[in-house]
């Protein structure tokens, strides 16, 4: 995956949104910023840090809250909140009421584009001082607020105040989701974050593609591209997908099933799939994934991210 630098280029958003209205909260944010200026968190935010763990680093399994996706108890800036553990994502991304009460530091500045699936939002990009997730505490990193649109509501977490925690912040670990225990496991590496979400080599319907590693999607959406090579869409409806919306509520999905997929060793029959234009602005000869593997919707199985080896595994 290419390096993307937040103000030029539109950084990798992999959740989900509808519109609503957070003018109020992110003013009183800026005006915390301005009132008490923070050099550390200025740096933070200008040269996009990547967020360090801080102190020694614990295994530890957390118990997954009911919601579509995986989303644990945890803090950010000290305060307890829900956490989606997204894998899809490479930010710490708030709802703007969780932004307000865990005090995210948000100086005053133009929104930044970020790309999602088949929209692309304004963000506003400020800073968390610590992230904790059972005892592990990492920090300080980018935080970003959307302006037009609640992260995630379709995750139906039961709550407005959340955050959506993404690959800078699991990458320090060897995480598992398992679905049948409805529980996550975090064990530490030892290595140093990265911005940079995990990709699996995926055979669907017979074709070999390049999928994103998703645990915050509940389906396999493909790119536009791979969907009229397997012959599930048309060319016409493909290029209908290159019209990319301001928010998720008004991106164009087209919705089929798969025959098979076949990944870390197994086949899945007969999986609930869409296509929608993620990796678009992105697509070169030498990096074309080719669309986003939910692992929820293969099932409550169990499966572990090892970003020290870039490898997923299945557990029989």
């Amino acid at each position: 995956m290419r390096s993307c630098r937040w103000r030029s280029t539109p950084y990798l958003l992999l959740v989900a949104a509808c519109a609503y209205s957070n003018a109020g909260i992110l003013e009183d944010l800026e005006a915390r910023a301005r009132g008490s200026p923070d050099p550390a968190l200025d740096r933070v935010i200008e040269r996009e840090e990547l967020p360090p763990l801080l102190g020694p680093a614990r295994a530890v399994a957390l118990p997954m809250l009911r919601a579509k996706v995986p989303a644990v108890m945890g803090r950010i800036n000290g305060v307890e909140m829900p956490l989606v553990l997204d894998t899809g994502t490479s930010a710490v991304v708030l709802t703007a009421e969780a932004a307000r009460d865990a005090g995210i530091y948000l100086p005053p500045g133009e929104p930044a584009a970020v790309v999602g699936p088949g929209h692309t939002g304004r963000n506003r990009i400020g800073a968390f001082a610590t992230v904790e997730l059972g005892g592990n505490r990492i920090g300080a990193g980018i935080a970003l607020v959307p302006v037009d649109d609640r992260p995630g509501r379709w995750m139906e977490l039961g709550a407005d105040r959340y955050a959506i925690v993404g690959c800078t912040v699991l990458s320090h670990f060897r995480v598992t989701f398992d679905f049948r225990k409805a529980e996550v496991r975090l064990a530490p590496t030892g290595l140093a974050a990265s911005a940079g979400p995990l990709f699996t080599e995926t055979l669907v319907n017979g074709r070999p593609l390049l999928l994103l590693v998703d645990s915050g999607a509940t389906a396999v959406f493909l790119e536009p591209w791979a969907a009229v090579d397997l012959g599930l869409i048309t060319e016409g409806r493909a290029k209908r997908h290159e019209e990319r919306a301001t928010s998720l509520s008004g991106a164009r999905f087209t919705h089929f099933t798969l025959d098979r997929v076949e990944v870390a060793g197994r086949t899945f029959r007969e999986i609930d799939a869409a296509a929608v234009d993620t990796f678009g602005p992105w697509s070169s000869p030498g990096f074309r994934p080719g669309g986003l593997l939910g692992l929820k919707g293969l099932g409550d199985l169990v499966w572990t991210l090892d970003y020290g080896t870039r490898t997923l595994r299945l557990e029989p």
